[in-house]
């Protein structure tokens, strides 16, 4: 019984009322559960059922903070559905991090640290051969110029000064992505917190050696093998060990995605970040860029970018994944309506029988089946635009911008530079702009693989 659950797990889980969990089973809606005596066992990598019916809890946020941080809606989008017990421990996550972010002596800590591990701030550069061969000009923020310090390191080192001041003995995240991974292990270290990352198979496959960092930094990480070794996959294990050690373990939610008050938290990290940005290109140009794209995988980089030039005059690109171009299964993959899973509200990707899909691609980050709901909210206003890249073409790019201009960009970044190739023609003359989320050097193996089996096929 190993792989199996109680309703009574499964409704923590799902934050869903139990009786529900059973309602589900009885009446056939969750695959492989079974009658055991009088008692439904469900599978450990069972979804949580699409189920417009299920009940779901009152977001909760302290009055002395709303105005602050407000409720964690964005538009329809996020807010807080969690059981009692949950949402309690997230309400001390908000107490701390308040207590901690309005102390000067805090924020001077938080400086030290980012200073101690990157060269502050990391420059913007012209791309000039790839913007020569397609006829743009191309500007890069080169998060990358600081090694294993990616776009996630601000985030990562203020949730682990929240983790330690909440007193809690461990920190437990999910990470598709090994730079996330590693910034998280940096910062872990640097605080002094015990970490353990939840980590799909298939991921760490592709960028064993840049996992591989993290156990030379202090940090543990377990193999997800179940389900379809995805992100998702990796985010139940993470929730589910969580829910079981609540009192002693601190949840780093997966950048920016999960319910009130994570995403709002990273927005308000961002905004340092932001600020940098903005001073960079004042002193490079007195108007904004043209177009901006950033992948909808990373929100720290697409909500960095987008709040950074809102002015109007920007078109701002989201790039989502197509999957393979040879993988029929990964183009029934489509943004459906709003769904609440994970305790908040977002779009997500369902399949033809409009049942949850993971996105199939080979880039972990941007195979998680939800969307940030700040980007949400801005998708569903029309105020950005979105457009889909196959995997063959990310990794084209990758391979191409590392012969123009001699620098590997990440698999995640490939995205967005495989949509400026495609649009490219019809915006000749204008002014892009993107920020690289961080070193490409954890995809290297896996583009050498690529390119071996191309030649040999």
């Amino acid at each position: 019984m190993n792989n199996y659950m109680t309703t009574k797990e499964a409704s923590v889980l799902w934050c869903i009322n139990e009786r529900r969990v059973r309602f589900l089973a009885q009446h056939d809606r969750i695959p492989g559960a079974f009658l055991n005596g009088k008692k439904w066992m469900i599978p450990k990598n069972a979804l949580k059922p699409t189920d417009k019916r299920i009940p779901v809890a009152i977001s909760e946020v302290p009055e002395e903070i709303e105005e602050e941080i407000g409720d964690g809606y964005y538009g329809k989008f996020g807010g807080t559905y969690l059981p009692k017990q949950i949402l309690d421990d997230f309400k001390e996550v908000l107490k701390t991090y308040k207590k901690l972010t309005s102390s000067q002596n805090f924020k001077s800590k938080f400086r030290n640290i980012l200073k101690s591990l990157q060269s502050y701030p990391a420059p913007i550069h012209y791309a000039e051969n790839f913007s020569k061969k397609y006829g743009i000009d191309l500007y890069i923020k080169r998060v990358d110029m600081n090694g294993d310090c990616s776009i996630y390191l601000y985030q990562a080192i203020i949730f682990m000064l929240v983790a330690k001041e909440s007193g809690k003995k461990r920190v437990v995240a999910e990470a598709g992505d090994a730079n996330y991974a590693i910034a998280l292990a940096i910062a872990a270290k640097k605080v002094d917190i015990p970490l353990m990352v939840f980590i799909p198979y298939k991921d760490y496959l592709r960028q064993k050696e840049a996992f591989d960092k993290i156990t030379l930094l202090g940090a543990n990480y377990l193999f997800i093998t179940e389900g379809e070794q995805s992100l998702f996959d990796a985010t139940n294990y993470a929730y589910r060990h969580y829910v079981y050690n609540i009192e002693e373990v601190f949840y780093c939610l997966h950048d920016g995605i999960g319910p009130h008050p994570f995403p709002r938290m990273m927005e308000l990290i961002q905004n340092v970040f932001i600020k940098e940005i903005r001073k960079q290109w004042n002193e490079l140009s007195s108007k904004s860029p043209d177009i901006i794209v950033s992948p909808i995988g990373v929100p720290s980089n697409a909500v960095s970018v987008i709040k950074c030039f809102s002015d109007g005059s920007t078109k701002r690109i989201i790039v989502e994944t197509k999957g393979s171009k040879y993988n029929q299964e990964a183009l029934i993959n489509r943004r459906g309506e709003k769904c609440q899973i994970h305790g908040f509200h977002a779009y997500t990707y369902l399949d033809d029988k409009t049942e949850l899909n993971t996105v199939s691609s080979i880039c972990g980050a941007m195979s998680y089946p939800y969307i940030n709901p700040y980007l949400c909210n801005l998708i569903k206003n029309e105020e950005v635009i979105t457009d889909t890249v196959f995997d063959e073409e990310a990794i084209d790019a990758m391979k191409e911008f590392i012969d123009l201009e001699g620098v590997v960009p990440s698999l995640e970044d490939s995205y967005s530079l495989a949509e400026i190739i495609k649009i490219s023609k019809e915006q000749q003359n204008k002014t892009f702009f993107i920020c690289f989320t961080g070193s490409g050097n954890k995809d290297m193996s896996y583009l050498m693989k690529v390119l071996k089996e191309r030649q040999n096929s």
